[in-house]
């Protein structure tokens, strides 16, 4: 069955039970492969159809939502680890290196990559 486009149908309720149960799951058995994989009640939908986002996509995500500040290179830098660990959470790592750099505390590299990203809110911040 799709659970998630159960979810799609039930709407807010879907999501209600879950936060009443947080316990409650979901076990996706693949056949083919011989994977069984658990998926919370809120966040069902199987790996395969999740939506895959970049760090830089999530970032900028963060920055129109807060209505577009002018973040200096620090700051963006920190928004930056803290968009990694949420990816980390949903089990993606769409920048590897990045990551690699953040357990090293790579300064240089980390600040390297931020700017290489060309965020608009940074322009000639690394000149």
């Amino acid at each position: 069955m799709a659970w998630h486009k159960e979810k799609k149908h039930y709407g807010i309720a879907w999501n209600k039970l879950g936060q009443t149960f947080p316990n409650l799951g979901i076990w996706y058995v693949d056949t083919e492969e011989f994977k069984i994989n658990k998926r919370s009640w809120i966040n069902c939908e199987p790996e395969k159809t999740q939506k895959k986002e970049t760090l830089r996509g999530l970032v900028i995500g963060k920055w129109n939502d807060s209505d577009k500040p002018k973040w200096k290179l620090s700051k963006t830098v920190e928004i930056c680890k803290v968009c990694d660990k949420e990816l980390f959470y949903r089990g993606q790592n769409p920048a590897k290196l990045f990551r690699e750099a953040i357990s090293r505390n790579d300064k240089s590299y980390i600040n390297q990559w931020v700017l290489g990203c060309r965020f608009p809110w940074l322009k000639g911040a690394g000149k």
